[in-house]
Parts: C-alpha cells; structure tokens; sequence
C-alpha cells in the first residue's frame, strides 16, 4: 500500500504497524524491520525463548530470492559454477532454484 503514496510521506511507527496488521503491507514490515533492526528482532526472539525462529531477511529480499532473476542465464551460470567447482550454494532458497523439481 504505501508504494503508492508520494514521496516523502513520513508514516508514524504506529501507521506503519497498523498497515502491517490490517493489510499484510510488505513495504511498511520492511520499514519497521529497518527501524528495529533484524538483529534486535531476532535478539528479542532469543530473549522471548523462540530459539528456533528467526528474521533472516527482510520481506523484499524474501521476494528477491524466491522470484526468478530477471535474466535467468545467471541461474545457469550459477549451476555450471557448482558443477566446476563441486561447491554448493549456501543459500538455500539459491540451491532450491537450481535443482529440478523432482530433487527439491
């Protein structure tokens, strides 16, 4: 939602998490997550006992990574890479997108 207001508008903490909240908006998670930093959400989940969940990336990144690249030649490259050397890709959305579907 908020992609689609002018520039320079300067939400409040509380706009932005309402417009988390009541319409799941990507760019105001991204702008609190900002704010708080990854590394205190993620601090605050370790203190809260949520030991096995974590941020690892922001909504747009999320996006970024699980959305084909614009060119797709680079997956390719990517995959003869691995063949070359025998090293895996570390990212495990990047591995997902490089095996065929009957191996992910």
């Amino acid at each position: 939602m908020l992609v689609f207001f002018q520039d320079g508008l300067q939400p409040t903490v509380q706009d932005l998490l309402t417009l988390m909240m009541i319409i799941s908006d990507n760019t105001a998670t991204d702008m609190v997550m900002h704010w708080l930093s990854v590394e205190q959400i993620n601090a605050t989940l370790r203190d809260l006992g949520l030991h096995a969940t974590h941020v690892p990336l922001t909504i747009r990144k999320i996006f970024e990574n699980l959305l084909p690249r614009a060119d797709p030649t680079q997956d390719l490259y990517a995959l003869a890479a691995r063949e070359e050397t025998g090293d895996e890709p570390t990212d495990p959305v990047a591995l997902r997108r490089l095996k065929p579907k009957d191996e992910a």
